[in-house]
């Protein structure tokens, strides 16, 4: 199937880059569908000390809703541990103020930001209005955020970046 994206995690070896694993959306225990077009791992970015790899599925339908798009985050723990699924986020998940819509294409762009007393995830829907950038906080209690643009603006969000 073309463009159903996967995404390969290399280690370090004697200053040498090995293969470690490889997964889609068609390996064992990641959630949804592999299926033509989704471009699994579009984008990436390690969040959370580190240890969380977010995978941007910016063309993933979420129930009826074609191009949605979704992020799945992936545990990566010990070269010796196996990968952990974790469930998707998607653009009407807690701690997003935002909805799901046909086309938002939510992840296609991804940033993680560790501070002294947060650590951030942002996730953009370039396709949502003129583009939203939502900003997920690591902390349990924190009230939805999102950038939007300055009026006039399009497309806001087609690149984050820490």
């Amino acid at each position: 199937m073309a463009d159903t994206g996967s995404v390969t995690l290399f280690s370090n070896r004697s200053e040498r880059f090995v293969p470690r694993t490889a997964f889609s959306q068609a390996t064992d225990g990641v959630p949804g569908a592999n299926e033509a077009g989704d471009r699994f791992g579009y984008s990436l970015t390690f969040g959370h000390g580190a240890t969380t790899l977010l995978v941007g599925i910016p063309t993933e339908n979420v129930g009826s809703v074609v191009n949605a798009g979704a992020v799945q985050p992936v545990r990566v723990p010990g070269t010796q541990s196996p990968l952990q699924f974790l469930p998707a986020i998607i653009e009407n998940a807690n701690g997003t103020a935002g909805a799901l819509g046909a086309g938002n294409q939510f992840g296609r762009s991804l940033a993680a930001l560790s501070g002294q007393s947060e650590d951030l995830l942002t996730i953009s829907s370039v396709y949502a209005g003129t583009g939203y950038v939502y900003v997920l906080s690591g902390e349990p209690d924190a009230a939805p955020r999102s950038w939007v643009p300055a009026a006039g603006a399009g497309r806001f969000g087609w690149a984050v970046t820490n």
